[in-house]
């Protein structure tokens, strides 16, 4: 091997000869050092390095807490999309023996073709690399001594890296086991051999390392156990044996793949997507997953072999294991990696399980419709759960507010004291935001102001959130930052804060902004509860501010009357409502006089606690993770406030702080996910991001829980309780808003006045819209004029002038500079330069 730059250090010296020969998960380690790699770019979930990324560990020469050093592969798609990239780590030193049990394997499954091998010590020990189809889960051990590297497990160290357990650099080996000259005859990943599940030569070796064709489903999965410890593992940990009856959401599921079994010519994805959704089921807590899964498997053997001859018994018997095989190791890796087991099934009382029980005829047979459906916490039950939701009831009852909108209050109030780096997992997509809105339903002056007054005094926090009304939507932005202009000097962002709670009493407000012509409120805000960029295009650098996705913390409330609510639901396609927990001031059971209760004391918040960066010495690698894990500590990631907001700069991965979710969650998230990509689901436009607020919700129990780390099912369980008053909130403004509609409808004369007020609206816009443009003109000509004497010149359009000059400085055009005259305060107005 050439020697490397040894100034500059391998990582900086060989990063972009890795790059170009298609390997693409370069990142960086200690000096000398072979662990800990940097935060965020190794795992399941890690993507590779950007250019960027790479540019900045080279000039910086750190990342994290540590200097620049030794580089390494995380391995994963190779740059054309087509393969992924495995490693067949043998280890054949000490104790570890991967040179025979390689020699045992290629005996069992044929001769591995040849290829390049990195390492630092004597052959057979080393890492053979090979390219394999996408989308298969790959075993993470395939003996004592050998570890298959892949992007879900583990890294490579390689050239021109120093290996402090070897003393020695490491190197690489060709196809012939000579040495290779670095770095010129580095590998191309589009070189390496392929291991096939369609070529003879490799199958065997293929089906070895998925464990006969487990598909990746995305998600944890455990491939070192056995078919058999699968088996046991799942009839010992889900909920029922062999012969326990499916329960009744476990038979709702059951028929309805079984009807689709035998009533669609193909049956292949049926028969999967029966397998993968019983058995999330049984993770969920639900009983019956063995029987359910071999009525499915029975009917489409059925179905396939007899009524439509297409395929043989070991077929259909290899599909069926495949299927069954990969979700039982999806759940127990789900289950493992959230150190969980299933929760009690909520479907089975007595008369349920006889129910149950009738429903399958002897042989298996199968019918319907004997089941009753189950509900989360009952509105009553709901405030009996925790002391903290008692209190509250308590507290808005005593000031004389509705608990529940008091309730959505105190959530959008605790969110709004979350950093905007703490965010749900990476389920589907991205991290999600918690970002949190709020529509309190109420008459006009039926209790919406009551209920944000006493939720202010309920939840006593260590941090006031910022509160604004709400404006346009650059006006949005512009309560967390603006543009200072420096002379000689581009533009610069000056961010003022990194969280806001905005308000909105009347939606009347909201109506009369998203109604502007160019208006981007909406759109804006479906933005912003997702946690995604805000900002605008502007060829003007100087209006040009940027607030970079998961850097706010953004919470609204909302006020509307339940006539009122077509300014939000209008906007369903848009996804507006959506995003929205509707909660009415509403109390059938407030108290008479004499039975109000005493008011409790206000629930303290504290600061969410920022934690410091780990100790330099301790390792991030995954057996330091499980060693946190099991000793029952919490590591919190937060991004370091001494840098400032930074809103205007990406979120480092590392800085993350990613709540946990209960494994039956994240289950029915990607069940839900699934049925949309294939079609087939039925949720309506309305209730389309239902699972991502109700988790949202969730997130503010767990918070005034007095918790910071992660979702439990009580959290989910009381959420889907909100969740449901608020659907059924939102469908009373529905019925309200069709009722005034129709009334309209039928009123003649109303409608003829309605168009006279739109064209009475048309005429004031386009003459408001003439004199800005007059306004423009005059200060064109004379900058800086008082507002009173600008305003003088307007003569009897003058009435018009303060809307007009409101809009100039909402979009930018004009400031308002504090002046004095004659001793007392006004404003000077100023057109800014090429407006």
């Amino acid at each position: 091997m050439v020697a490397h730059d040894g100034e500059r250090g391998p990582f900086r010296s060989a990063n972009q000869q890795y790059r170009q020969r298609g390997w693409l998960g370069t990142i960086p380690l200690p000096k000398g050092k072979k662990h800990p790699p940097p935060k965020g770019w190794t795992g399941r979930n890690a993507q590779h390095p950007s250019d960027e990324q790479i540019s900045e560990w080279c000039e910086t020469g750190r990342f994290d807490k540590h200097d620049v050093g030794n580089i390494a592969l995380h391995l994963g798609p190779t740059p054309d999309g087509k393969h992924e990239v495995i490693g067949i780590d043998v280890d054949d030193y000490g104790d570890k023996h991967g040179g025979k049990e390689l020699e045992e394997l290629e005996a069992k499954n044929g001769p591995l073709p040849a290829t390049y091998i990195s390492t630092s010590r004597a052959l057979p020990s080393g890492i053979r690399f090979y390219r394999v189809p996408v989308g298969y889960a790959f075993i993470g051990k395939a003996a004592n001594g050998i570890d298959i590297i892949q992007r879900a497990h583990r890294y490579a160290v390689v050239w021109p890296s120093w290996n402090p357990d070897s003393q020695a650099r490491y190197g690489w080996l060709d196809a012939d086991g000579r040495e290779i000259a670095a770095p010129e005859g580095l590998p191309n990943v589009g070189r390496l051999p392929i291991l096939s599940p369609h070529s003879p030569k490799t199958r065997k070796w293929f089906d070895y390392l998925t464990r006969g064709g487990v598909k990746d489903q995305g998600q944890p999965m455990d491939m070192d156990s056995t078919n058999d410890e699968i088996k046991d593992w799942a009839l010992a940990t889900l909920p029922g044996g062999e012969d326990t009856p499916p329960c009744k959401r476990m038979q709702k599921a059951l028929g309805k793949w079984l009807s689709r079994i035998t009533d669609e010519e193909s049956t292949h994805d049926k028969i999967t997507g029966a397998q993968w959704e019983l058995v999330n089921l049984a993770v969920e807590g639900h009983a019956g997953w063995y029987v359910a899964c071999t009525a499915a498997g029975n009917t489409s053997a059925h179905n396939t072999i007899q009524v439509r001859g297409k395929r043989g018994i070991s077929e259909l018997r290899g599909e069926l294991g495949r299927g069954l095989w990969g979700a039982l190791r999806s759940a127990k890796g789900t289950l493992d990696e959230g150190h969980a087991l299933p929760p009690r099934c909520l479907c089975g009382d007595e008369d349920a399980q006889r129910l149950i029980k009738e429903a399958f005829a002897e042989g298996g047979a199968w019918r319907l419709g004997v089941s009753r459906p189950w509900e989360d916490f009952g509105q009553e039950e709901f405030w009996s759960v925790r002391p903290e939701l008692a209190r509250l009831r308590e507290f808005a009852q005593a000031r004389g507010a509705g608990p529940w909108s008091t309730l959505g209050a105190v959530l959008a109030r605790a969110i709004a004291t979350i950093p905007p780096n703490v965010v749900l997992p990476p389920t589907i997509g991205g991290e999600a935001s918690v970002n949190l809105f709020v529509a309190l339903v109420a008459e006009s002056g039926w209790g919406k102001g009551a209920s944000e007054t006493a939720a202010k005094a309920f939840l006593d926090t260590a941090v006031d959130p910022f509160e604004a009304t709400l404006g346009s939507g650059e006006g949005l932005l512009k309560q967390y930052a603006y543009k200072r202009r420096v002379k000689g000097q581009e533009p610069e962002q000056v961010n003022l804060r990194n969280a806001v709670a905005f308000t909105a009493p009347e939606i009347d407000t909201v109506a009369a902004l998203s109604g502007r012509s160019g208006s981007t409120l909406m759109p804006e805000l479906r933005k912003a509860w997702m946690g995604e960029r805000l900002g605008f295009g502007w060829s003007d650098t100087e209006k040009a501010v940027a607030l970079m996705a998961h850097r706010y913390r953004m919470t609204m409330i909302v006020g509307v009357q339940p006539g009122c609510g077509g300014t939000l639901l209008k906007d369903a396609d848009g996804g507006t409502p959506q995003r929205f927990v509707w909660l009415s001031t509403a109390d059938p059971n407030a108290p008479e006089e004499d039975d109000r209760p005493e008011e409790p004391l206000p629930l303290r918040l504290p600061a969410w606690p920022v934690a410091s960066e780990p100790d330099e010495g301790v390792s991030e690698d995954e057996d330091a993770s499980e060693s946190v894990e099991e000793s029952g500590g919490v590591r919190l990631k937060f991004a370091n406030v001494k840098d400032g907001y930074e809103l205007d700069k990406p979120v480092p991965r590392h800085r993350f702080h990613v709540l946990g979710i209960p494994p039956g969650v994240a289950v029915a998230i990607r069940a839900e996910q699934r049925a949309k990509l294939r079609g087939e689901s039925t949720i309506s436009a309305l209730d389309s991001h239902a699972m991502l607020a109700r988790l949202k919700i969730a997130v503010g129990f767990m918070w005034l829980n007095g918790r910071t780390d992660k979702v439990n099912e009580e959290d989910w369980a009381l959420a889907g309780t909100v969740l449901a008053v608020s659907n059924a909130t939102r469908d009373k403004v529905r019925s309200a808003l069709n009722l005034n509609t129709t009334k309209a409808a039928e009123a003649a004369g109303r409608r003829d006045a309605e168009r006279e007020v739109v064209k009475e609206d048309l005429l004031r816009d386009k003459k408001i819209a003439r004199i800005i443009e007059r306004i423009r003109t005059k200060l064109r000509a004379d900058n800086n004029q008082g507002k009173a004497k600008l305003k003088r010149q307007f003569g009897p359009d003058k009435d018009f002038f303060d809307e007009a000059l409101t809009r100039l400085v909402d979009v930018g055009d004009v400031d308002l500079k504090p002046i004095e005259y004659n001793g007392r305060p006004g404003h000077a107005v100023c057109l800014k330069e090429g407006r």
